[in-house]
């Protein structure tokens, strides 16, 4: 259909809340490859480490509120119980970059700016450990900064500056169990009070929980492969995931796993209060997919992490009586490690080997 250029005005008035939901999703993916789910109840778990059981049914946890579940599919070669054993007093940095590149056609071509990518240095601590196991981490982000890039407008390094400035000092505090599944999480700005916006609360929180991977309760060992199936909302648009993680090597308590991820997504609009006025946005679908790798140990904070994602998301959206189909293409890489030396200093990543594509793919 024919569209206004009133309406094509009015709907790219609303392309920075609509490019915030697609950031949002495509970040999840990141999470479904590496981080912990969310366990409001774990019913059937042993609450103490007595003898380990052959078999303890998986929990049905919620991931940011939502459904969640694991099968493990093959255990592998020589089968072993596997927890996390956390250890007070266990501390580390962790540091996180994320290069973001976006494109976005409402049926005219589309065309690339060229995003900086977002270093964040994150330290971490292990305070408590209760009789059943379960850790208690507290993290500060003490650092979160753009990289250089002269490929980057200084208009546009300006505006990503000014949205990660809420993240700066932020501080974090969860509980995880022994198979990765975590609780109670709480963030903070700096001064103590808490941080209003949920997408930079759920940004932080996960970014901490990038440490570990949630374990299947059956014994498993090296092949061994399992699917998680989870349905996640942010930013009133809601998601299914699907990853599957394989075993690649166990070298004492370090574990190397290969995990792919598929979204999808049900037509629906999104449920936000922050919405523009007179605007609805329809999440029509996705193909939004991600590959990744990552090492970390059963017995400390180590950890190390490579997933890229790329895809489209197809949405359209309604105003002043006219309705625009939208196509956002994304491409997302994130690397992330532990540090055992002092914090670099900014900049000393390669910018352009996370870009093979640019934002005109």
């Amino acid at each position: 259909m024919a569209v206004e250029p009133d309406a094509v005005a009015g709907a790219k008035r609303t392309l920075r809340y609509a490019g915030a939901i697609v950031l949002a999703s495509v970040w999840l993916l990141w999470l479904a490859c590496t981080a912990p789910a969310s366990a409001q109840d774990a019913p059937d778990a042993e609450p103490a480490v007595k003898a380990e059981p052959e078999t303890e049914r998986d929990p049905q946890p919620t991931l940011l509120g939502d459904q969640f579940e694991l099968e493990l599919l093959d255990p592998g070669e020589d089968p072993q119980p596997r927890r996390y054993r956390y250890t007070v007093g266990d501390s580390t940095t962790l540091r996180l970059v994320v290069d973001t590149q976006t494109k976005i056609d409402m049926g005219s071509g589309g065309k690339g700016e060229f995003l900086p990518a977002i270093e964040q240095l994150v330290s971490m601590r292990v305070i408590d450990v209760d009789e059943d196991g379960t850790g208690t981490f507290e993290g500060v982000v003490e650092r979160v900064n753009v990289l250089p890039d002269r490929r980057v407008r200084w208009d546009v390094r300006e505006a990503v500056e000014q949205g990660i400035a809420p993240i700066r000092g932020a501080r974090m505090r969860f509980q995880m169990d022994r198979f990765g599944y975590s609780s109670g999480e709480v963030v903070t700005g700096p001064d103590g009070l808490p941080i209003p916006d949920p997408t930079i609360q759920q940004t932080m929180l996960d970014s901490m929980k990038a440490y570990s991977a949630v374990l299947p309760r059956d014994p498993f060992g090296v092949g061994a492969v399992w699917v998680e199936r989870d349905t996640v909302t942010i930013n009133g648009t809601t998601s299914r995931n699907e990853s599957t993680h394989t075993v690649e090597a166990i070298e004492g308590d370090t574990l190397s796993i290969r995990s792919r991820v598929t979204a999808s997504l049900q037509p629906h609009f999104v449920e936000n209060d922050l919405m523009p006025p007179g605007v609805r946005i329809r999440m029509d679908r996705t193909t939004v997919q991600a590959a990744g790798r990552s090492t970390f140990s059963l017995s400390s904070l180590d950890t190390s992490s490579r997933v890229r994602s790329a895809g489209n998301v197809y949405m359209t959206i309604f105003e002043n009586g006219q309705e625009i189909e939208m196509r956002q293409w994304t491409s997302m890489t994130i690397e992330a490690d532990a540090l055992d030396e002092p914090l670099p200093n900014a900049g000393e990543w390669d910018v352009d080997r996370a870009r093979p594509d640019g934002p005109g793919a």
